[in-house]
This record gives C-alpha cells, sequence and structure tokens, in this order.
C-alpha cells in the first residue's frame, strides 16, 4: 500500500519510492513486479532518457481507489486518532521490525 500511495499522485522511479520507504532497492522491485504482474501499476520508459523508467498507476488502480476506504487520505488519520506519542512510537518500532524481517526472509529467498 505504501508504494502504491508513493505513485498514485505523480509518477516515480523505483530509486524514488525506496528512498522515500527508507525500504532496499531490491525490497521495492519486487514489490513493484508483483503489482505489475495484477496489472496495478505499469513501468513507462522516460522518452528524454531511455535509462529512466517510471512507475505509473493503471486505469485498474485509479478504478478501485474510489470504493476503498483506506485509499482515503483522512482514513489513516482517523485510525491513529487518539494514540499519544509513546503508543505511536511502539507501532513505528513494531512497523520497522517487521520490514526487517520481511527484508531478510525475501533475502533468504534469493
Amino acid at each position: 500500500m505504501s508504494v502504491i500511495g508513493q505513485i498514485y499522485k505523480a509518477p516515480k522511479t523505483i530509486g524514488q519510492i525506496s528512498e522515500a520507504l527508507q525500504l532496499s532497492y531490491s525490497t521495492v522491485s519486487g514489490i513493484i513486479d508483483r503489482l505489475e504482474r495484477d496489472e496495478w501499476i505499469k513501468r513507462v520508459r522516460d522518452q528524454s532518457d531511455r535509462r529512466v523508467i517510471w512507475i505509473e498507476k493503471t486505469e485498474k488502480l485509479s478504478q478501485i481507489r474510489t470504493t476503498l476506504s483506506f485509499f482515503q487520505e483522512n482514513f489513516f488519520n482517523s485510525v491513529l486518532e487518539g494514540l499519544d506519542d509513546e503508543e505511536l512510537d511502539k507501532i513505528i518500532r513494531s512497523l520497522n521490525l517487521l520490514n526487517s524481517q520481511l527484508e531478510k526472509k525475501a533475502g533468504e529467498r534469493v
């Protein structure tokens, strides 16, 4: 969902997505591969610099976004509403731990 959020308003490169989400390039690339396979996103070569590949949403993603509440900008604000700084910090640490574990498992598959 984070990757989709990154490219929904404007196309980005895998490097830009990786940097914004603080995930490794290979992790983001794998996510992009699966999203492309399922036709949620597409890779588009830059017309002025053929080395650059932009990640863009597809019409399929544009259509479904309006029907799912978690795509709405205020959804996450309402989910996190009422949590204090300590609770938010615990969530962030837990997500970082989960991300590390997922990256480690992904690396074991290679």
